[in-house]
């Protein structure tokens, strides 16, 4: 019996982990960078209107980590939008309200999961140390890419 509340309480809590991701697009074409800033390396250019799954904005919503087609990164916010109450709404105007979880980031967990193969991963430390160290939300953007 004590095995079966075990296995059920597991089960709860993989069922829960994917309902967090958000469904959202891209407005225009953009970047996706390797951290949430546009002075991290890029992973590549989204065009507009791709379908992207959003796992988590940093607090102020301003950058997200997404995912297209396997491929992990950093979108600016203001370039994603989702359906909400019948209309499209920018993730950076009503992140809290859509119900995307916050998440932080550090360089060298974030890489380690999903970078091992870019060839700017062997530089990880440089870019950990460049970016604080540790944890952070966002770092502020360099120019005015997206």
């Amino acid at each position: 019996m004590k095995y079966a509340s075990i296995f059920a309480g597991a089960l709860l809590v993989l069922a829960a982990g994917p309902a967090l991701a958000a469904k959202a697009f891209t407005t225009d074409a953009v970047h996706m960078f390797a951290g949430p800033g546009d002075n991290f390396p890029q992973v590549m250019r989204l065009s507009s209107g791709r379908a992207i799954t959003i796992h988590g904005c940093v607090a102020n919503y301003n950058w997200c980590d997404v995912e297209w087609r396997g491929n992990r990164g950093w979108v600016m916010g203001g370039a994603l939008t989702l359906a909400y109450q019948d209309a499209s709404t920018s993730v950076s105007d009503l992140g809290r309200s859509l119900n995307i979880p916050n998440v932080s980031f550090d360089v060298r967990s974030y890489w380690e999961k999903n970078y091992q193969t870019r060839p700017w991963y062997a530089d990880r430390d440089d870019w950990y140390r460049a970016s604080g160290g540790a944890e952070r939300d966002a770092l502020p953007n360099t120019s005015s890419r997206q």
